[in-house]
């Protein structure tokens, strides 16, 4: 704290979670020895802002649970999101996703098939275009 009462703050790169700061001001009595001091902390809760769940399957069968590919914290991002068969091939692809992905394919050879893709494996690339690199893993769809 500076003497104008102005606190800068600034984890260590990387940092999530709590911290606590504790200080103490004191009036100097102007010129003479210490009156009073007070002792203060300020409780701090860093969050992930960048944090985001890719689940690792989805039932698109029309139940009404789990029918949508839906990746937690996509809205905090402009996400493009790229869909692979097992041969490599792209089979969805949508420059920015907002989880409306219901295992139907939008390009390539296979876009005609209205019922959506078969179950089986899947690899996805999800591109933040934050500057990080992008994530890509594997995906199950069971109907």
């Amino acid at each position: 704290m500076d003497a104008t009462g102005a606190f800068i703050y600034t984890p260590k790169a990387g940092f999530v979670g709590a911290d606590e700061i504790e200080y103490q001001v004191c009036d100097d009595g102007s010129g003479t020895p210490v009156i009073k001091c007070t002792t203060a902390k300020i409780q701090i809760n860093i969050a992930d802002c960048n944090n985001i769940y890719i689940p690792d399957g989805f039932s698109p069968n029309g139940d009404g649970i789990n029918d949508l590919f839906v990746i937690v914290g996509a809205d905090k991002f402009d996400i493009e999101l790229r869909i692979y068969d097992r041969w490599g091939n792209l089979i969805f692809q949508d420059a920015h996703y907002k989880n409306t992905w219901d295992g139907r394919v939008n390009v390539g050879l296979y876009n005609q098939n209205a019922e959506g893709v078969p179950n089986g494996t899947y690899f996805y690339v999800v591109d933040l275009r934050d500057g990080s690199k992008p994530r890509g893993r594997y995906l199950t769809i069971q109907r």
